[in-house]
């Protein structure tokens, strides 16, 4: 556990680390939208690991993301609720809004006492099934572009985000990956694949279904697509489960039931 942590094989460097001054970024601003998401680690023992509160600040004229705030501690459930609400209560004082969004596992338990304190959060119910490496190596275009913006007392985030994912904790990257991705539009918004544009803090849609990359990747076989997503592969055909990874690789995507899309036809009815 004391082994030193050689840096190379972490996937953030530090010196990819872009930073902001609080004192130069007026968040009242119209332009900006909060983004928050809790890691909920439950913190029973002293030995648990972190629960992790991070809040991203994104200005819509510029697509930059701030992470105004990264709470990283140990604390019970109850602490995590109130210490939500509070950052709530925190925002609208501060800013002039609260979030546009927050997105947590126990979503049941905070909208009661968030509707209890009469704040009415707008809470986004979290399950995540993807692996947590693989997510948080998402956040690494963002990074290393300075798409993300820090503060450089946001020690405990940045030292997991440089240890990541050899560290002890990784709380803080997996709640910033969170926030990030709650900020996403609901449709893959991609276009090429070696930039990562800012546009992905945008709400616009992409332009058009044509995009030149997807006639130059390289023929996957049937046999390479894992187990578990074969039957889709086989269900829409290879060619185009290939371009659905082109589009969405690494994202959660919702796809709605049958009858959800079918409700409409049947009200017209």
């Amino acid at each position: 556990q004391n082994q030193p942590i050689d840096p190379a094989a972490c996937l953030f460097s530090a010196q990819w680390f872009r930073y902001y001054n609080p004192a130069e970024v007026d968040f009242r601003a119209a332009d900006f939208r909060f983004y928050g998401y809790c890691d909920p680690s439950l913190g029973r023992t002293a030995s648990s690991d972190y629960s992790a509160i991070v809040t991203l600040a994104v200005d819509r004229n510029t697509g930059l993301a701030y992470v105004w705030d990264a709470d990283i501690q140990r604390r019970h459930p109850d602490k995590i609720i109130a210490d939500i609400l509070e950052k709530e209560r925190l925002l609208r004082r501060e800013t002039g809004r609260g979030y546009a969004q927050f997105q947590w596992f126990l979503k049941e338990q905070l909208a009661r006492e968030s509707a209890r304190q009469g704040l009415y959060l707008p809470i986004q119910g979290v399950r995540s099934t993807e692996d947590k490496t693989m997510r948080v190596e998402t956040l690494q275009p963002d990074v290393k572009n300075g798409y993300i913006l820090f503060r450089r007392d946001q020690t405990l985030l940045l030292q997991q985000l440089s240890q990541f994912p050899l560290g002890a904790h990784d709380d803080g990257p997996d709640a910033l990956e969170g926030a990030r991705t709650g900020k996403r539009p609901k449709l893959c918004n991609r276009q090429k694949t070696h930039v990562r544009f800012v546009q992905f803090f945008t709400n616009e849609r992409r332009p058009s279904m044509t995009i030149p990359y997807l006639n130059t990747a390289r023929p996957v076989p049937m046999s390479d697509i894992p187990e578990e997503y074969r039957d889709i592969a086989e269900a829409i055909g290879l060619e185009a489960f290939t371009q659905l990874t082109l589009l969405c690789g690494g994202q959660s995507l919702y796809i709605p039931k049958r009858e959800s899309l079918e409700r409409n036809a049947r009200d017209r009815d």
